[in-house]
């Protein structure tokens, strides 16, 4: 994985695809998943809603319902935690997610 770009005040999505060593795409059916995004301190930002579209294999989407507009400039962590219907649990690399200020100001009038 590498890292995700986001302008504060912007809605978080982020989809990704998760592959086997060989390329091959995961059927993520029965699994169970845990995100967040934190601070170098490891204080939280959020926690991520993690939801595997229908009719798909290998994709998950991660999505944050609330808004992001207080979120402050810089440079956050986060991975992906799964629990195999069997139990097995596994984590994702970490990986960076940088937030921006938005240049753009919706409902501020312009000077």
């Amino acid at each position: 994985m590498s890292g995700f770009l986001l302008k504060a005040g912007t809605t978080f999505v982020l989809t990704c695809k998760v592959e086997h060593d060989d390329g091959t795409l995961v059927d993520l059916t029965g699994f169970v998943f845990a995100s967040q995004i934190r601070d170098s301190q490891g204080n939280q930002i959020a926690a991520l809603s993690a939801v595997v579209p229908a009719n798909t294999t290998g994709i998950l989407n991660l999505s944050f319902a609330g808004s992001t507009a207080t979120w402050a400039a810089g440079n956050y962590l986060c991975d992906v935690v799964f629990t195999s219907p069997t139990g097995l649990v596994t984590a994702t690399e970490t990986f960076a997610v940088t937030v921006i200020p938005g240049v753009t100001q919706i409902g501020n009038p312009t000077p």
